[in-house]
């Protein structure tokens, strides 16, 4: 069977996790938002799309930039630079939308490059210094 270009650069960014230390860990897809470096654990990772496409919503928070029909849904599209009050992209610099969570709760995570998936050690894992917002806790911290 002919695996698809996808599929080949996802096993081309997998690292060798056999040969790494051992502990409690977990895999993480590693991500870029401007310049800042994020990670959402793979288990919680349902697929990377492209971004092209998107509806603004009317009074939604800003760092919902708005909604996409990706995946068969329409999944609300969620900035990390202006949910963490970061260094805000242009909305064209955003690339790629990484759905998260299951249905009926899932959404789209935008990022302007995808770059890993790695394991990483639970006890590298530090409290992140403002992680709830609005009451939701979005970070189990910083690594």
């Amino acid at each position: 069977m002919k695996e698809s270009r996808r599929e080949t650069r996802a096993i081309s960014l997998r690292k060798d996790v056999s040969a790494g230390p051992t502990g409690a860990h977990f895999e993480a897809l590693f991500f870029l938002v401007a310049t800042e470096r994020y990670a959402i654990r793979m288990s919680d990772v349902e697929a990377v799309r492209p971004f092209t496409d998107y509806a603004s919503v009317p009074g939604a928070p800003a760092y919902i930039r708005g909604v996409a029909h990706l995946e068969g849904e329409i999944l609300s599209l969620l900035d990390l630079a202006l949910l963490f009050g970061t260094s805000a992209q242009g909305i064209t610099d955003l690339r790629r939308a990484i759905v998260i969570g299951k249905s009926p709760q899932r959404l789209a995570v935008l990022a302007t490059e995808v770059e890993e998936i790695a394991r990483v050690l639970c006890e590298t894992i530090r409290p992140s210094p403002s992680a709830v917002v609005t009451g939701r806790a979005w970070s189990e911290g910083v690594i």
